[in-house]
């Protein structure tokens, strides 16, 4: 157990020193308000997984390829790419635009960074969501999600068929606190 709390602090510095030493959030402002959210923001990090919004008036591809580009330059970006939900609408996410990025270290770590390009309002959504989150997780409540979000994880369900939201509500909402109580869950809530 206190691996598991151990490894998501570990990882959140992780994050907070990638960041740092990218400029990541220095280069966003530029564009428009942005704000850390997801598991960095609710420090319930189990994998190298960032996500970032950003604030923007309208959206405007010319500007958001301008940012692509400019994170195509940083050093150790290995992959990118582009997701408009105006066009694909996933159910479950914000309607906006995406850049996608991995960032592959020297050390041979591998981070995700979803940066989401949204107007105010959807921008607002998300992070009135996630302050709800975040002030619902007490120790107790992140020991519970992390011992059971790390093995979930590891899962090939993970992210196709549930999200980590998913698993915040299971054990907030629903006090599920163990990996099995959460396959029945999930079993029941997928009929």
């Amino acid at each position: 157990m206190d691996n598991i709390l151990q490894n998501a602090d570990i990882l959140h510095k992780e994050a907070s020193d990638l960041l740092s030493s990218m400029g990541l959030l220095k280069l966003l402002t530029q564009y428009g308000n942005s704000h850390l959210t997801g598991s960095y923001y609710y420090n319930l990090m189990t994998w190298r997984d960032i996500d970032i919004c950003v604030e923007i008036d309208s959206v405007d591809k010319t500007k958001i390829f301008e940012v692509g580009r400019a994170i195509a330059l940083f050093p150790y970006t290995s992959t990118m790419y582009f997701r408009n939900e105006f066009v694909l609408n996933t159910v479950g996410n914000p309607k906006g635009i995406f850049w996608c990025v991995e960032i592959l270290l020297p050390s041979s770590q591998l981070w995700k960074i979803d940066i989401l390009f949204a107007n105010k309002e959807e921008i607002h959504k998300i992070l009135k969501n996630g302050e709800e989150i975040k002030q619902k997780v007490t120790p107790s409540i992140r020991r519970s999600i992390l011992e059971i979000k790390t093995p979930l994880s590891k899962r090939l369900e993970y992210r196709r068929s549930y999200r980590s939201v998913d698993i915040y509500h299971a054990v907030i909402h629903d006090g599920i606190r163990t990996v099995g109580e959460w396959d029945i869950w999930w079993k029941a809530k997928k009929r």
